[in-house]
């Protein structure tokens, strides 16, 4: 599957924001809370993963936006891969997974040395 990472254009900002909602949608649906992610909360998320430190892609998969992947410098030579998001309809194609190679060489391409990534199921 041919997998791309491109810096987050001002064109995909609605599409965007939109993931990152659902994003935390089903991060609280994962801890059973029972909340609305607003549209105001998706975008403070997005300006905070804009900031200083902070690196957001959007992630093309066979010429369609399908989701994001945000990393964030925990040190010098250090990248934390914080948070993929493959939208729904997406998902079960294998995208998350060639992703995690893609990522890989492209943090080593930024200086990174070290790699830290998390995952919950």
């Amino acid at each position: 599957m041919r997998i791309e990472l491109t810096p987050l254009s001002p064109e995909e900002h609605d599409v965007i924001v939109h993931d990152i909602a659902a994003f935390w949608q089903h991060h609280a649906s994962l801890a059973n809370r029972d909340e609305t992610i607003t549209s105001e909360q998706a975008e403070n998320t997005l300006l905070e993963w804009q900031g200083k430190g902070h690196t957001l892609f959007s992630i093309w998969a066979c010429g369609k936006q399908a989701g994001f992947l945000h990393m964030q410098r925990i040190g010098p030579i250090v990248m934390q891969l914080e948070d993929i998001f493959v939208q729904p309809a997406l998902r079960g194609q294998g995208i998350g997974s060639a992703l995690l190679s893609h990522v890989l060489a492209r943090a080593a391409g930024l200086g990174f040395r070290e790699a830290s990534i998390g995952v919950e199921e």
